[in-house]
């Protein structure tokens, strides 16, 4: 179903034809999508008689050549677009999530603002948690920024109470956690097991082995950008 509600834009793909089963364990085609955006998937399985015990799976991949959508342009010689702003109500635009930036140094302490950021995901097929973002210092506010705004003073960026995406399906025990970061930057995550949403397991701060619970409910994570120069 598209983004748009145009009922002219919904993407069938159909193999059942009319009670003929395709041959064979794998059954592909080529669809495309609408180029505003989908909305939700609609999922119909036929089982004829005596199938029974089995299962079946839907994969979408995009075709060599495509990409997945692209971010808004940096500046010229830059490598970090300014990110989305969260609207009256305080909400992000769909596939981010809302991130507090917190000044640390002394003149600053509490001074805050929000932005958006892309929202982390588990590939349950790939079996990768992965989570990306960038900074730039002269994105944000002036009343962020303070005194000399074009001087970068040390702020954190704080992640909290992540439950998307497949969040839930990330399995519990033995993982192996990688920070890929500036050396000057600290970095941090937190996980909240769903049987005791109150424990916090972490905060974990270098690349190693971690145990996560049975379940995951939520993750924190935490960003420390140093003052420069």
């Amino acid at each position: 179903t598209p983004k748009s509600g145009n009922p002219d834009d919904v993407v069938y793909f159909d193999n059942y034809k009319g009670g003929t089963l395709p041959t064979g364990d794998w059954v592909s085609g080529n669809i495309t999508l609408p180029t505003g955006g989908v909305s939700s998937f609609d999922f119909i399985y036929y089982v004829p008689l005596g199938f029974d015990d089995l299962s079946a799976a839907v994969v979408i991949d995009l075709l060599p050549g495509q990409g997945p959508i692209k971010m808004p342009p940096a500046p010229p010689g830059g490598g970090c677009a300014c990110p989305d702003i969260p609207n009256g109500r305080g909400e992000c635009p769909e596939a981010t999530t809302l991130a507090t930036l917190e000044r640390l140094d002394p003149a600053g302490s509490g001074v805050t603002t929000t932005v958006c950021t892309p929202l982390p995901q588990y590939d349950i097929f790939q079996k990768v948690f992965a989570f990306s973002t960038c900074w730039r210092w002269e994105c944000y506010s002036n009343e962020f920024r303070g005194t000399n705004p074009d001087t970068i003073k040390p702020y954190a960026i704080r992640i909290h109470d992540i439950t998307q995406y497949n969040l839930d399906r990330l399995p519990g025990g033995e993982s192996q956690l990688v920070f890929l970061k500036p050396l000057s930057v600290n970095m941090s995550i937190a996980v909240h097991p769903f049987d005791n949403p109150g424990d916090v397991i972490g905060p974990f701060d270098l690349t190693r082995q971690i145990t996560l619970p049975a379940r995951t409910l939520s993750l924190d994570i935490d960003i420390e950008v140093p003052a420069w120069p």
